[in-house]
């Protein structure tokens, strides 16, 4: 049995619980309503005030690991190994270069790109992150010609 807590980054009331307790709930599955309009929200303290939240400048910390980790499949995120790789075979081309041009523009999605190399007893979670970029392979889908 799991038991997480759930915070609110605003004041409100819970208008409905959508689960019930020992509930399997998958990920991203609503588990409550909360009301948040002051106007029309109050509690046996008072009303509740209003909290304006800018989108812009707060990101969950989970969302920017997620962006590092797609930047960090780009070849553009890493121009040494690049620059290595043409300076020793310079007629080669990046795998991400070949389907950049293969597929007609904005149409490709990697799927596995988030794929490490098996090898966490031997280097730490950010080393395998960095330099094992989707294990060496590219994959996904993209309209050829569409």
């Amino acid at each position: 049995k799991m038991e997480h807590e759930i915070h609110s980054e605003v004041a409100g009331v819970i208008e409905s619980i959508l689960c019930k307790p020992n509930d399997l709930v998958e990920e991203n599955t609503p588990l409550i309503i909360v009301a948040v309009d002051a106007d029309t929200v109050t509690l046996e303290k008072g009303p509740i005030s209003k909290v304006a939240v800018d989108l812009d400048s707060y990101r969950r910390k989970d969302l920017d690991n997620l962006l590092l980790r797609k930047e960090v499949l780009l070849d553009s995120y890493r121009p040494n190994k690049v620059a290595k790789r043409k300076k020793r075979t310079p007629s080669l081309r990046t795998a991400r270069e070949n389907i950049r041009d293969l597929v007609d523009d904005g149409t490709f999605v990697e799927y596995g790109g988030f794929a490490i190399a098996k090898q966490k007893s031997r280097r730490d979670y950010q080393d395998l992150v960095e330099n094992t970029v989707a294990d060496g392979m590219v994959g996904g889908l993209g309209s050829v010609n569409s």
